[in-house]
C-alpha cells in the first residue's frame, strides 16, 4: 500500500481559502443536482491540492498509519481524525487504544427507527470528554462529522455527579432521571434505564460500562456498586458516578417546550396533526426522533464535532477519499429529501437542520492533513480483526437462570399443580389466614374452580409447555383423570430414561484413555490466542481438560451463541489430544463450514508441528485419496470435514476426540453413526441451539452441558423484526446497512425462483453490487462467490439456508429472510447468527406473506424470535424449541402424548428423577413421589414477600419458585443475599418467608411431612417411615410429659408457650436439634 502527504509551504492563508471555497460554492450551484455531485468532486480536487504531503512507506498498512498518526500526536496536543471508511474509522479506534471513538448513528437519513442506546452512550460519553479536552485523539467517520449535535451545554448542565456521601431527596431525584431521559422499569438491562425499590436505586448512566446501584440512607447515599445485569448481583464499591443524560436532545419541560415552538413555526403549514408533535408533547419520543434534534434547541444553536475540539486548537486530519464520500451521502439526503418531504403524517427537516453542507464541511477540513489509503489497502484493513475484550457489562449466566425465566407466567396461562393437574394462573392474591396476611398463587379448573396455593408451595407449580399451549387439558378438582395420566406418564418415562441410561452404562463400561499434554507445550498454545476469554470460555475450557484428562469416554456439549467463542475450546481440546498422540476429527455438517474452520486452524496451529488436512466436496478426487492414506498412516494429526468423515471408507490410525459441530444439521443416518461412536471415544458437540434429543440428554444429566453465554466487546444484540413482505421495507433495510459500509443476507430458500429474486432487488437498488449462492451451483463456483462476499467484492448475497452454518462475515449485519414462517425455529436462530458478529447494531427481518394465514406454530417461532434479542439467546430458544415441538421423540421412544397431558417441565423433572432412581434402584413410583413432596410448615405468621417492597409480579413470582426449590440452607441463605443486595433490608414477612423455607429443609431431611406452631401449642406430623430413632425419641418425650404428647402413632404434640415469632422459632429449633441428635443417636 502506498500513501502520500504533503504540506505546500507557500499555499494560501485559511481566510483566503474560504474565499475560494466560497465563490466556488455560488459557480458550481448551477450545476448542482440533488445528488451534489460536481461541487463535491471540484472543492475535493479543490482542498486536496492546497494542503498535500508526500510520504512513501513500506510498512505494513494499519501500522503504518497509526505510526503516522502517533507522530502527529507529539505535534499537536488534540487531533481529530477524520476517516473515509467507517469501518476503518472503528479499526483505528480499535488500534489507537486511548483514542476517543465517536459512532455514527448507524441509520439512513429521515430513518424510523433510533440508534441503538449502546451507540448513544458511547456518543454521549465521547461529547462529554471533549469538552475541556487538552489533549487527545478523536476519530469520527467523515459522513458521521457531518451531523449537527447538541451544544456543549447539553451534556454539561444535563450531567450529574454523585459521590458517596452526598445528601439529596431520592423522589426529586427520581424526577431528575425522568427529565434527562432515563427510562423507569422493574429490571434495569439497558443503558438508559433505572428503578426503584424501596432506598435502592438502580441505573445504567450514559458512557458507563456497568450498570450501578445507589443504597441510600435516609437521604444519604450510603454506598454506589457495580452490578451484572445477567444475574443483578452487586460486583464492586465504586465511591463516584457521572451521570450523563440519556438522550442527545434534552426532554425535559423547557426542552419539549421548545420543541413545540420550533415545529409549529418550522411545519405551519402542516399544523400540529403529526403523530410525531403529539407524541413527543405528551413526553413520547417516538422512533427516528434524532432527525428533529435541532427543534429540540433555540434556532441555530447546534453545534458540529468541529465545534467541540476548535477550543482545544485541535489538528484535523483527514484519511483516505474524504470528500467523495461526503459529496455522495449528501446526494443519497437529498433523495431521501426528496422522497419524504410531502409526506404529513411524519414531516422532516430540511438537509441543512440536520447536516452541514458539503462547502462548510470542505472549508472546515481546509487546512487538514491527509493521508492517502488506496482503494486495495482500504480493502486489506476491512478484513482485519482486532482482538477483542471482554464485554464488562455481561453478567454469570447458567442454565439454571435460563430453566427459571422460562418458568415467568402470565395472566390466563396454563400451569401443572403436581397434586391437581393443568388450571390457568389467574394471578397472585392475598387472604387472611389466621389472623395473617399470606399471598397465594390462584389457579382455576373446570367449572371455574379455584384452587388457593400458598406461595411456599410454589415448587409443586410449573408452567404448562407443551405442542399445543392453546388447548392444554383443563383438569377437574378431585377427579382421578389426573393421577390416572401420572402414572401412565411414569411408565413410558422410565422406559426412556432406562434407553438414556443404556448409552451411558456403554460409555462408562468403556474405560476410554487419559488425554493430556505437557503444561509447557499447553500453555505455549493459550498463549498464543490473541484474544482475551470470557469468563464463560474459561469455565468451558477447564471443564473440557478435566473430562479429556480423566480415564473415562467424555461426552460433553458445549452450547454457545453463534460467535460466541465455542471454537476456541475446540481448538484447545484438539492440541492437548494431537499432544497425547492421538487423532482428531472435526466433523461439519456444510463444505463452506468446512472451508472456515480449515483456514481458522491454520492459523490457530502455524506455529506448531501439527498437520491439518481438510475432507469436503472442495477437495479433488486425488487430495482425497491422499488423505485417506495419510489418515490411515496417522500422518495426519487433525481432519475437517463434512459426513464423508463418518463413511466406512475413512479409517483413522487412532481417533481420540471427535469435535461435532452444529449436530442438528446432519441427519438420522449420520446421528446414529454417531451414537455409536459415543461409547468409544471423547466427543464434544457445538452448538448454538441444541436439540431436543441433545437438549434432554444434558438436562437429564447423561451429557455434560458447558454455556458459554457472554458476548464479545461491544457486541450489541440483533434487533429483530416480523413484518409482512413490501419493496419500500426491503430498499430501505439494505441501504441501511450499505450506508455504514456493511453487507447484506438475503435468503431465499428456492433455487428455482433465486436468479428472479436477485434480478427484482438489483431493479429496487440499481447502485448495489448482487451475487447468488445455493447448493446446486458448483463446488469452485460456490467458493469463489463466498470468498469474494468475504472480501467485501459485493454487498448484497441473495443465498439458501446453505449460508446457515456458513463463514463469518463480520461487515454482514443485516439478514432478511424471505418467508420466515417456513424456517424451524433453531434454523431462524441459526441464520439471524449470521449477523451481528461485530460492534454494529444488526438487523434481521422475517418477512412474512401476512399474519392471518400463519400456522399457530409459526407464529410462536416468530414470536420466540422476535421476544429474544438478548444475547446469548440460543440456549433459550432450544428451550423453547423443545416446549412447541412437544419434545417430541426422544431416542425414537414417541412421549409427546404424555407430554401434552403433564405438560413439559414436569415431564423433565420426572425423566431426571426415573434417570437418578434407575441408578439407585428405586421403586418405579419413587420418582412421582419425590417431585411432588410438599411439606407443610406453619408459624402462624406472614410469610411472604411484600408487594411494597417487590412490587414486580413476575420477578416476585420468580423469587417465590427459587425459594421454593432451594434444596440445602446454603442455596436458601444466598438467596435471602442475593435479594438483600438487590431490594434492599428484608421487612419481616420477608426473613420469616426464608425461616419457613429452612425450616422445611430440615424437616425433610428428618421426615416430617407438617410442622405447625401457635402461640401456646404446636404439634409435628411425621411421614410414615420418618428419618428417626423413634425409640430414643419416645424416651425424650416420657422425660418431658407436661410439654410432649403422641397423638397417634406418627403426631407430636406440646404444649408451650410462645407468644412471640422469635419465642416459637427458638423453640422448634431447639426441638428439632433434638430430634436430629436423636437421629444420629
Amino acid at each position: 500500500m502506498q500513501w502520500r502527504a504533503s504540506s505546500a509551504a507557500n499555499g494560501p492563508t485559511q481566510q483566503h481559502f474560504a474565499r475560494h471555497i466560497l465563490l466556488l460554492n455560488l459557480l458550481l450551484d448551477y450545476l448542482l443536482t440533488f445528488r451534489g455531485f460536481f461541487r463535491g468532486f471540484f472543492l475535493f480536487l479543490f482542498v486536496t491540492k492546497c494542503h498535500v504531503l508526500h510520504y512513501n512507506s513500506k510498512l505494513t498498512i494499519m501500522k503504518d498509519i497509526k505510526l503516522h498518526i502517533e507522530e502527529l500526536a507529539l505535534k499537536h496536543r488534540v487531533l481529530l481524525l477524520v476517516v473515509a471508511d467507517p469501518l476503518l474509522a472503528l479499526q483505528l479506534s480499535e488500534q489507537l487504544d486511548s483514542a476517543l471513538y465517536f459512532p455514527d448513528w448507524e441509520t439512513l437519513a429521515y430513518d424510523s427507527l433510533s440508534p441503538h442506546q449502546d451507540i448513544i452512550s458511547q456518543r454521549l460519553q465521547t461529547l462529554y470528554k471533549l469538552v475541556g479536552l487538552e489533549r487527545g485523539i478523536i476519530i469520527i467517520s467523515a459522513t458521521t462529522a457531518l451531523q449537527r449535535l447538541c451544544p456543549p451545554e447539553h451534556v454539561l448542565h444535563n450531567t450529574l455527579c454523585i459521590k458517596v456521601g452526598d445528601v439529596f431527596d431520592l423522589s426529586k431525584f427520581r424526577v431528575n432521571l425522568d427529565q434527562y431521559g432515563y427510562k423507569c422499569v422493574s429490571q434495569v438491562m439497558e443503558h438508559g434505564e433505572f428503578a426503584v425499590r424501596g432506598s435502592i436505586l438502580d441505573l445504567f448512566p450514559m458512557g458507563s460500562t456497568q450498570p450501578l446501584r445507589i443504597d441510600f440512607l435516609d437521604n444519604e447515599v450510603d454506598s454506589i456498586r457495580t452490578f451484572a445485569p445477567s444475574s443483578q448481583l452487586s460486583i464492586a464499591k465504586i465511591s463516584a458516578i457521572n451521570i450523563l443524560p440519556a438522550k442527545e436532545f434534552p426532554i425535559s419541560t423547557a426542552g419539549i417546550t421548545m420543541f413545540r415552538n420550533n415545529w409549529r413555526e418550522y411545519f405551519s403549514n402542516a399544523g400540529n396533526s403529526s403523530t410525531i408533535y403529539d407524541n413527543v408533547s405528551n413526553g413520547i419520543m417516538p422512533e427516528g426522533i434524532e432527525y428533529y434534534l435541532s427543534l429540540f434547541f433555540a434556532p441555530n444553536s447546534t453545534s458540529d464535532i468541529f465545534s467541540y475540539v476548535e477550543q482545544a486548537g485541535a489538528k484535523i486530519i483527514t484519511i483516505g477519499h474524504v470528500m467523495a464520500g461526503v459529496t455522495n451521502y449528501c446526494g443519497d439526503i437529498s433523495e431521501r429529501y426528496l422522497q419524504y418531504q410531502h409526506d404529513i403524517t411524519r414531516p422532516i427537516l430540511a438537509p441543512n437542520n440536520i447536516f452541514l453542507d458539503v462547502a462548510v464541511f470542505a472549508a472546515k477540513c481546509a487546512m487538514a492533513i491527509n493521508i492517502k489509503v488506496t482503494d486495495a489497502a482500504n480493502a486489506e484493513l476491512v478484513m482485519q480483526q482486532r482482538n477483542p475484550v471482554v464485554k464488562k457489562r455481561s453478567g454469570n449466566f447458567d442454565v439454571a437462570t435460563s430453566i427459571r425465566n422460562l418458568s415467568e407466567l402470565t395472566i390466563g396461562a396454563p400451569v401443572v399443580h403436581l397434586e391437581h393437574g393443568v388450571g390457568r394462573y389467574i394471578g397472585l392474591t392475598y387472604l387472611e389466614v389466621g389472623g395473617n396476611q399470606a399471598e397465594f398463587l390462584t389457579i382455576e379448573y373446570a367449572h371455574a374452580d379455584k384452587l388457593y396455593v400458598p406461595v411456599t408451595a410454589v415448587n409443586l407449580i410449573a408452567r404448562y409447555s407443551g405442542a399445543d399451549v392453546e388447548h392444554a387439558p383443563l383438569h377437574q378438582l378431585g377427579s382421578s383423570k389426573w393421577q390416572q395420566a401420572k402414572q401412565k406418564a411414569v411408565a413410558k418415562i422410565r422406559d426412556a430414561a432406562a434407553e438414556l441410561l443404556e448409552i451411558y452404562a456403554q460409555r462408562e463400561l468403556n474405560p476410554g484413555r487419559s488425554l493430556v499434554a505437557s503444561q509447557q507445550e499447553y500453555d505455549k498454545f493459550a498463549a498464543s490466542f490473541p484474544f482475551v476469554l470470557t469468563a464463560d470460555q474459561s469455565q468451558a475450557i477447564t471443564a473440557v481438560l478435566t473430562d479429556l484428562a480423566a480415564t473415562k469416554t467424555i461426552d460433553r456439549v458445549i452450547c454457545g451463541d453463534v460467535g460466541f467463542g465455542k471454537t476456541e475450546v475446540a481448538m484447545r481440546a484438539a492440541f492437548v489430544a494431537v499432544c497425547a498422540k492421538t487423532q482428531v476429527a472435526i466433523l461439519v455438517p456444510t463444505t463452506l463450514l468446512a472451508q472456515q474452520h480449515y483456514n481458522s486452524f491454520q492459523s490457530r496451529f502455524a506455529d506448531f508441528n501439527i498437520k491439518i488436512a481438510m475432507l469436503s466436496r472442495f477437495c479433488t478426487a486425488k487430495q482425497q485419496s491422499e488423505i485417506l492414506v495419510e489418515l490411515e498412516l496417522g500422518e495426519i494429526d487433525i481432519v475437517i470435514g463434512t459426513h464423508k468423515l463418518l463413511s466406512k471408507s475413512i479409517k483413522f490410525k487412532d481417533l481420540g476426540l471427535l469435535v461435532v459441530d452444529e449436530e442438528h444439521r446432519f441427519g438420522v443416518t449420520h446421528k446414529e453413526k454417531l451414537k455409536e461412536l459415543r461409547s468409544a471415544v471423547d466427543i464434544i458437540t457445538l452448538t448454538a441451539t441444541p436439540i431436543p434429543r441433545t437438549l434432554n440428554m444434558a438436562m437429564s444429566g447423561i451429557r455434560d452441558l458447558s454455556i458459554i453465554a457472554t458476548p464479545p466487546a461491544k457486541r450489541l444484540s440483533i434487533k429483530t423484526f416480523v413484518r409482512e413482505r413490501n419493496k419500500n421495507l426491503i430498499k430501505e433495510a439494505i441501504m441501511r446497512e450499505l450506508h455504514r459500509g456493511g453487507q447484506v443476507y438475503f435468503v431465499h430458500n428456492k433455487v428455482a425462483t433465486i436468479a428472479k429474486t436477485a434480478a427484482e432487488l438489483q431493479e429496487l437498488l440499481p447502485n448495489s453490487s448482487i451475487n447468488i449462492a445455493h447448493g446446486q451451483m458448483s463446488e469452485r463456483e460456490l467458493e469463489t462467490v463466498m470468498c469474494d462476499f468475504y472480501a467485501h467484492k459485493f454487498s448484497v448475497l441473495v443465498c439458501t439456508t446453505i449460508i446457515e452454518t456458513g463463514i463469518d462475515i463480520p461487515a454482514a449485519n443485516t439478514i432478511i429472510l424471505d418467508r420466515a414462517d417456513k424456517f424451524g425455529l433453531a434454523q431462524l436462530h441459526q441464520l439471524r447468527g449470521r449477523v451481528g458478529r461485530s460492534h454494529h447494531q444488526a438487523y434481521a427481518f422475517c418477512l412474512i406473506p401476512g399474519r392471518d394465514i400463519l400456522s399457530s406454530d409459526a407464529k410462536k417461532r416468530l414470536e420466540a424470535l422476535e421476544a429474544l434479542e438478548h444475547l446469548g439467546a440460543g440456549f433459550t430458544l432450544a428451550l423453547q424449541d423443545l416446549e412447541i415441538r412437544g419434545a417430541g421423540a426422544l431416542l425414537g421412544d414417541q412421549q409427546s402424548g404424555h407430554i401434552h397431558e403433564i405438560g413439559f417441565n414436569l415431564y423433565t423433572e420426572l425423566l431426571k428423577q426415573a434417570v437418578k432412581d434407575l441408578q439407585e434402584g428405586k421403586e418405579l413410583n419413587s420418582a412421582l413421589i419425590a417431585v411432588q413432596e410438599n411439606i407443610e410448615v406453619d408459624l402462624g405468621v406472614s410469610a411472604l414477600l411484600p408487594e411494597d417492597y417487590i412490587m414486580d409480579v413476575n420477578i416476585r413470582l420468580v423469587l417465590y419458585k427459587r425459594i421454593a426449590a432451594a434444596e440445602t440452607a446454603t442455596v436458601a441463605d444466598a438467596l435471602q443475599v442475593e435479594i438483600l443486595d438487590r431490594f434492599g433490608l428484608l421487612p419481616a414477612a420477608a426473613v420469616q418467608l426464608f425461616a419457613v423455607t429452612k425450616l422445611k429443609l430440615l424437616c425433610s431431611e428428618l421426615g416430617i411431612s407438617k410442622l405447625k406452631l401457635r402461640a401456646n401449642s404446636g404439634n409435628i406430623t411425621f411421614k410414615q417411615d420418618p428419618n428417626i430413632n423413634t425409640v430414643a425419641l419416645l424416651a425424650l418425650v416420657q422425660k418431658n410429659t407436661s410439654i410432649y404428647s403422641f397423638s397417634g402413632p406418627n403426631i407430636l404434640k406440646f404444649q408451650v408457650n410462645m407468644p412471640k415469632y422469635d419465642d416459637k422459632l427458638q423453640f422448634i429449633n431447639e426441638l428439632l436439634t433434638n430430634i436430629a441428635e436423636v437421629k444420629h443417636a
